[in-house]
């Protein structure tokens, strides 16, 4: 009862971030497409900086609750993937958007690294390695698609 419960959370927790990386990615394919020449306001740019700002602070958070055994892997991969989302969203232009997914693209590959490992153990589900996989693979063609 209690595996099929962890099972059934993990499943939630991973569909959430798929949808949440798949929305992030039309978010930016779609201001890819606008192009770079329009100018967010001053208090956009304002609202993105600090959103960008707590996201990292909440992400360091999140990995040093991890560390010391208090905290979930979950958080961690939650919290860096909006991170990226936002940073996207704050972009301005092309080599920005190329720099902030390359850095993610590193970051995605040793999360799925990570979580083969975990499964492995037997501490994470199979779907784990898979979600990872999955995020992972959605970058490279984010990377693709702003190569274009």
């Amino acid at each position: 009862m209690f595996a099929d419960m962890y099972r059934a959370r993990v499943l939630a927790i991973g569909c959430a971030g798929v949808l949440a990386f798949a929305c992030a990615l039309l978010a930016a394919k779609a201001r890819a497409g606008a192009g770079d020449a329009q100018k967010p306001s001053n208090e956009l740019v304002k609202l993105q900086q600090e959103q960008v700002a707590t996201l990292r602070e909440a992400s360091e958070v999140a990995g040093q609750l991890f560390a010391h055994g208090v905290g979930s892997i979950a958080d961690v991969n939650r919290l860096n993937r909006m991170l990226v989302d936002a940073e996207l969203k704050s972009a301005t232009s092309h080599n920005e958007r190329v720099s902030i997914l390359q850095d993610a693209l590193a970051a995605a590959k040793k999360q799925e690294e990570f979580a083969s490992q975990q499964a492995q153990a037997g501490v994470a589900s199979a779907l784990a390695p898979l979600e990872a996989k999955a995020y992972r693979l959605g970058i490279e063609v984010s990377l693709a698609e702003e190569a274009k």
